[in-house]
């Protein structure tokens, strides 16, 4: 389904808007602006929170935790009209709480022993092929060696893309003609890859048909995921939750976590109402 609603709308998008003439420049500096990085701090900070909170809950991963903030942020920028655009800031709100989410999903691993995303459930495998076993009797030197770890990781990463920024986007000099079939052929690969089955590839150009022209009618693609992606797991904590109050949905309301909860989803709704909308324009101006 990502690869459908993402891949496949831009790869017939740029097959039919083919610029042969076109010859991309590369210009600018490639590290970081610092002024541009104290600017966006709190956006940065606001991502950085919800994905390390998204990690921390067992099994969800980096997807809802880039979908969340991306959505947390588009409601709170004062340019959120154009996210989803080119706008610096949402991307900052999605990889952010992406990145942010794998030191997250350690939290769960490293002291309950449950996975918190898939390469948390691989390290836990490769863990256990070393005769540790995560949870509560783990050795805390091993925790200290993971955040150190962690640390060097991010580090390498950041200058890995210093220097090789450069070197990759001279891929965006190649025709689109040739470029856009070959990453046609690799979200194929990979869409296949997932389930092993015919089926999905079926389900991968049924969607990025949708996808398409709900991109021609100007409709967002990214309620469509997060609903594909947050649909299951919301009905099997929702049953979850019935079965052990006994149906009782007072817990929702009454317990003080669930009641936070359920505050902030009203709010971060209502906030996309253009009457509530007008009224915090009205309370900012004075």
């Amino acid at each position: 389904v990502l690869m459908g609603a993402f891949a496949i709308p831009q790869i017939i998008e740029g097959l039919r808007q083919v610029d042969p003439g076109k010859v991309i420049a590369l210009k600018g500096r490639i590290l970081p602006n610092l002024a541009a990085v104290r600017r966006h701090m709190p956006t940065i900070a606001r991502s950085g929170v919800i994905g390390t909170g998204v990690g921390a809950l067992p099994g969800v991963g980096e997807d809802v935790a880039g979908w969340v903030s991306y959505g947390v942020g588009k409601s709170a920028s004062h340019d959120g009209k154009n996210f989803g655009k080119g706008s610096i800031e949402g991307l900052l709100s999605s990889e952010t709480a992406n990145n942010a989410c794998i030191g997250g999903a350690l939290i769960p691993l490293l002291v309950l022993g449950i996975p918190g995303s898939p390469p948390a459930a691989a390290l836990m495998g490769a863990f256990k092929l070393n005769n540790i076993i995560p949870g509560p009797t783990i050795d805390p030197s091993i925790i200290l060696r993971v955040c150190a770890i962690m640390v060097l990781a991010s580090l390498t990463m950041f200058i890995m893309g210093l220097f090789t920024a450069r070197v990759f986007i001279q891929i965006l000099r190649l025709p689109q003609t040739v470029f856009l079939p070959v990453v046609l052929i690799l979200t194929t690969i990979g869409s296949f890859s997932v389930g092993g089955g015919i089926n999905d590839l079926y389900l991968m150009l049924g969607v990025g048909a949708l996808a398409y022209f709900m991109n021609l009618m100007r409709y967002p693609i990214a309620p469509l995921v997060i609903g594909v992606i947050l649909g299951g797991l919301f009905d099997e904590t929702f049953r979850r939750s019935l079965l052990l109050s006994d149906g009782d949905l007072s817990g929702f309301f009454t317990r003080p976590t669930a009641a936070v909860l359920l505050a902030l989803n009203v709010a971060l709704i209502a906030g996309q109402m253009p009457v509530v909308r007008r009224a915090f324009a009205k309370l900012r101006k004075r």
